[in-house]
C-alpha cells in the first residue's frame, strides 16, 4: 500500500500539472527586474512574445492565402488598395502603443506587400492546411462563436481544474488516512508482541 500510494501521489501532481499547463503558458513571465544579474529572464520573455508574433504572421499568411485563391477564381485582383487603407486605419485604431502609430502602420504595411507578393507567387499551388488553433494565444480563433467561446472555453478549463484539485485533496486524505491505520496496526501488533509476560495493563 505504501508503495502505490507513494508512486499515486506524484502521479496524480504531474496530471494535475500538465493540464494547467494547458491553460497556462508559463514562457513568460513578469518576475524580471533591473536587479537581476543576468538578462536570462528578459530574453526569455522577448523570445516569448517572438514566437507568439512569428506564428501569428504564419496564421495570417495561411488565410490570405486562401483569400488568394478565392480571388483568383473570381478573377479580382490580389492588391485592393481600398482593403489595405481598411487593414492600416484598423491596426491603427487597436494600437494602444508604446508603438507609434506611424510605426506600426509602417509594419503592417510591410507585412501586406509581403502577403500579397505569397498570394501572388504561390498561386495555384496546393493550399496550406489551415485549421484555427486550439490552444495557446490563439484559441479566441472560433469558427462557431468567437470570443465568446474563448471566454466558456476558459471557464471550462478553469472548472476541470478546479476539479482535478479538489479530487488530488480527496485522494491524498483517504491515502494518509489509510496509510495512519496501517501504521497504528503495526504499532499495536508489535506492542502486543514485546509487551512482558503476566503484564495485565489494561489495553
Amino acid at each position: 500500500m505504501g508503495r502505490v500510494s507513494g508512486l499515486l501521489i506524484p502521479a496524480l501532481v504531474l496530471v494535475l500539472g500538465l493540464c494547467v499547463g494547458k491553460v497556462y503558458n508559463t514562457d513568460c513571465t513578469d518576475s524580471c527586474t533591473l536587479d537581476d544579474e543576468t538578462l536570462d529572464c528578459w530574453r526569455q520573455d522577448i523570445d516569448y512574445f517572438t514566437e507568439i508574433v512569428l506564428d501569428a504572421l504564419n496564421y495570417r499568411l495561411e488565410v490570405a492565402a486562401w483569400i488568394g485563391e478565392w480571388k483568383e477564381i473570381r478573377g479580382l485582383p490580389f492588391f485592393d488598395m481600398s482593403r489595405v487603407d481598411i487593414v492600416l486605419d484598423g491596426v491603427e485604431a487597436r494600437n494602444m502603443g508604446p508603438f507609434p502609430n506611424s510605426s506600426i502602420r509602417a509594419i503592417f504595411a510591410v507585412i501586406i506587400n509581403e502577403t500579397t507578393k505569397y498570394e501572388e507567387d504561390n498561386c495555384g499551388t496546393a493550399l496550406p492546411d489551415f485549421k484555427c488553433p486550439t490552444d495557446g494565444p490563439y484559441a479566441e480563433c472560433s469558427e462557431s462563436s468567437g470570443n465568446a467561446a474563448s471566454g466558456s472555453a476558459t471557464y471550462e478549463s478553469m472548472f476541470y481544474i478546479s476539479l482535478m484539485v479538489a479530487l488530488v485533496c480527496v485522494i491524498s486524505m483517504v491515502i494518509m488516512y489509510l496509510q495512519f491505520r496501517r501504521a497504528m496496526k503495526v504499532h499495536n501488533d508489535l506492542m502486543s508482541r514485546i509487551r512482558p509476560p503476566g503484564d495485565s495493563t489494561a489495553a
